[in-house]
């Protein structure tokens, strides 16, 4: 069975079609929802899915997963209100366009560009998912030791805002990732006495809490938006042919940023959004332009954004690590579906890597159709009441709690992560690397011990193996770097100022 095989049997099954369709159409329309990040709104789609078969199952998540990723892009642009982080430096230049009265023109361009960035991200997935998992078979302990530690790395390293806040995040996620049993003797860790926790901390209910309930609380606080709906008349603002070149190549350099960001543990939408953008603004004739309405600020973070999607899936079906919080939560669907993603999945389980990759490409189109269809809604958006958005967020979230094991434990789990999701951003923690990091310190913990047990306890064996050795060099690299780029610029600073200092010091001579 081959990709196209799967994208045949998607387009001639009535079924797997609707699926899909439903899967990206909830993704845009939810996304749209300011605040309902990613995570947020696919932990609360994953229910849904818990009586259907693992193909399934895995479509409608997969086609939500690409529909999440552009649908806050659309409130970012008209009412300057982003539905999901990713989508904030969208709000540049797409809102300042959209003031100007281009509404329309930023809304087919960042159509057009995301689609294009999450269709070439997802053929390119296609092609490489054979060899990558071949190599991947290669892998032992060590070499997946050295992984999850470069993906903790790049969340150290690669976090907005504070390092030093991304970090204690990290490590607290490795602290609750100890809970339950262990890794090699399956004896119970750090319960503190309470049975519910003998099989560690359930994933959904944690994401749950963290991400949706928490925004919940949020928008319990706030007030209703004064944002007037904006008039929108995107039928006739077809892009120009002028346009069609800047979504070309502004998507293309978009989608390789996205690409590139993606497929490393610990990317994300975030992330290359933010560096498209700038990579944008770099090679771009008309610099002046970005923050004002400029057309390449808008076309390339989209593209980008799209992009990870497709990139991020690759480290999580091939070798079994999520890259982002969303993944982590595809990570909770294969598990309920007794499906064990990994350098065996392609070899074991072909048809379901081949449907995935088929239903993204359909549901790529798909998110076009729907947002198109769904763009004159978002201007109305800015004046919903938050206070009622945020008390359906939490009904839904309990719920969801309450469907992973039917369990009221999970139910209270979710909502004592839902106050430590508040208080994270009330003080402005981020919360990715505390999940990512959780989901991450297992496999770090089993596949040291591991590799440690194979090889008599010996740590110098671990550089034995080629791979262990490149990826911990590439992680040494990433942890030094920003100390010595800092401690390079602090030495050439102190360098002009000496100069400075000699130079003045000749002219008074010479006066």
């Amino acid at each position: 069975m081959s990709s196209l095989d799967a994208l045949a049997n998607i387009l001639t099954d009535p079924t797997l079609l609707l699926l899909v369709l439903l899967g990206s159409a909830s993704g845009v329309i939810l996304s749209s929802i300011p605040g309902m990040a990613g995570a947020a709104a696919l932990s609360l789609i994953l229910p849904l899915t818990f009586n259907l078969g693992t193909t399934e199952a895995l479509l409608v998540l997969v086609s939500a997963y690409t529909g999440l990723q552009f649908g806050g892009a659309l409130t970012a642009i008209v009412v300057n209100i982003p539905g999901a982080p990713e989508s904030a430096v969208m709000t540049l230049d797409g809102y300042a366009l959209s003031r100007r009265g281009g509404t329309g023109r930023a809304l087919w361009c960042a159509i057009f560009a995301g689609a294009l960035g999450g269709l070439l991200a997802t053929v390119l997935l296609a092609a490489v998912a054979q060899p990558l998992s071949r190599e991947a078979l290669r892998f032992g302990p060590s070499d997946y030791f050295a992984l999850a530690l470069l993906g903790l790395s790049a969340l150290a390293a690669l976090a907005s805002g504070s390092a030093a806040k991304a970090t204690v995040m990290m490590f607290l996620g490795l602290l609750l990732g100890t809970v339950g049993p262990d890794s090699l003797t399956g004896e119970a860790r750090f319960t503190f006495g309470r049975s519910f926790l003998a099989g560690g901390i359930v994933l959904i209910p944690m994401l749950v809490g963290l991400f949706a309930i928490s925004e919940a609380i949020v928008l319990l606080q706030g007030k209703q938006s004064g944002q007037t709906p904006a008039r929108l008349r995107i039928i006739h603002s077809f892009p120009s042919l002028s346009d069609f070149k800047k979504i070309g190549t502004f998507g293309l350099l978009g989608t390789a940023v996205g690409t590139f960001v993606g497929i490393k543990p610990g990317g994300g939408g975030v992330i290359a959004s933010l560096l498209a953008y700038r990579a944008a603004k770099a090679v771009s004739k008309d610099k002046e332009s970005f923050g004002n309405g400029a057309i390449e600020g808008i076309i390339t973070p989209v593209a980008s954004d799209k992009a990870t999607v497709s990139s991020a899936l690759v480290p999580l079906l091939m070798l079994g690590l999520p890259s982002t919080p969303s993944t982590a939560v595809l990570i909770g669907a294969f598990t309920l579906h007794n499906v064990v993603p990994g350098p065996l999945l392609l070899k074991q389980e072909p048809h379901l890597v081949y449907a995935i990759f088929g239903g993204l490409f359909i549901a790529n189109i798909l998110v076009m159709v729907v947002g198109v269809l769904v763009a004159p809604l978002v201007g109305r958006l800015g004046t919903m009441d938050r206070r009622k958005l945020g008390a359906a967020i939490i009904g839904v979230s309990v719920l969801t709690a309450y469907a992973a094991e039917n369990s009221l434990n999970d139910v209270w789990l979710a909502i004592f992560f839902g106050f430590v999701g508040y208080w994270l951003k009330r003080y402005s923690f981020p919360v990715a690397p505390l999940l990512l990091s959780f989901v991450l310190g297992p496999i770090l913990e089993s596949n040291l011990r591991r590799g440690l047990a194979l090889a008599g306890n010996s740590p110098g064996s671990f550089l034995d193996h080629p791979i262990t050795i490149a990826l911990l060099v590439v992680t040494a690299a990433l942890i030094a770097g920003p100390a010595l780029t800092s401690l390079a610029r602090r030495h050439s600073a102190r360098g002009k100022g000496m100069e400075h200092l000699r130079n003045n010091a000749k002219s008074s001579r010479g006066n």
